[in-house]
């Protein structure tokens, strides 16, 4: 079997080289380590267990559920008043959109944490007002994907409200 070595030190094989030979032996090691390491852990597993009933495992689970569990209206007790806002007056629903982004990732890279977009109630369009409807969109895509903790209308209701109040995710 052949052991050259290429210029940085990897193995070069030839049409003499037997495959199984050189790497099925790696392979029948790692299945061999990876069963004393699934050994290993649940030896350690039963040990850090043994002392506990299982009406003790529950009560942990259970408190470890209720640390990470916050209600979000509890955790935006702890935000500050809005720290920025956008104003959308005047903008079409793309236009609203493209600065809607913008300003949320502007802001929390800025380490912002709460804001106030300004949609206005639509009282001089149209029909009915675009721009509410387009950015509440906006932000419950954004909450979804985790950008976004929660927003409120600012006066508890989308049709007294031109403005959402916005708490974005992240540090806290």
């Amino acid at each position: 079997m052949s052991r050259k070595k290429a210029q940085k030190g990897v193995r070069t094989l030839t049409s003499d080289d037997d495959l199984y030979q050189i790497f099925g032996n790696d392979e029948a090691e790692a299945e061999m380590e990876e069963e004393v390491t699934r050994e290993n852990f649940s030896e350690l597993l039963e040990q850090s267990l043994a002392d506990k009933s299982g009406k003790t495992l529950l009560e942990e689970k259970g408190s470890l559920l209720k640390k990470d569990s916050v209600p979000v209206h509890e955790l935006i007790k702890e935000y500050p008043e809005p720290q920025a806002e956008l104003d959308l007056h005047g903008c079409t629903a793309e236009e609203a959109v493209s600065k809607t982004m913008s300003f949320i990732q502007a802001v929390a890279l800025r380490g912002m944490r709460t804001i106030r977009i300004i949609v206005g109630k639509g009282l001089h369009s149209r029909g009915e007002a675009v721009l509410p409807g387009v950015i509440e969109g906006e932000m419950v895509e954004l909450k979804r994907a985790g950008k976004v903790l929660t927003f409120t209308w600012e006066k508890a209701a989308k049709r007294k409200s031109g403005a959402l109040i916005v708490y974005l995710a992240g540090k806290r």
